[in-house]
């Protein structure tokens, strides 16, 4: 993968679409921000049954690959937003939902 591959990543992902996929797990993508050498990705569960609806991920590039690291899972959106800020550099306010 080329050095600009995260952005081109970033470029191709889809609000709604999904972003991650596994045997019991589908996580949909919400919002973006690229940092440094790290994608840091909003998404929620595909499953309106799922237990912590909301994640945050981290997308990098290693060896060539593209490597996807959950980061935190949350019941609000509040709580995802909290870390999503918080790694990305940007201001949301007070934290009140900072269950993991």
């Amino acid at each position: 993968m080329s050095e600009d591959g995260l952005e081109r990543y970033a470029q191709n992902l889809r609000f709604g679409q999904v972003f991650a996929r596994n045997d019991i797990y589908q996580s949909l993508f919400v919002q973006c921000a690229l940092v440094e050498h790290e994608l840091v990705v909003l998404t929620r569960a595909a499953e309106a049954s799922a237990m912590k609806y909301w994640s945050v991920a981290k997308v990098t590039i290693r060896g060539g690959l593209v490597v996807h690291r959950s980061e935190h899972q949350y019941f609000t959106l509040q709580g995802a937003l909290n870390t999503f800020c918080e790694l990305t550099g940007e201001s949301l306010g007070d934290r009140f939902d900072d269950n993991t």
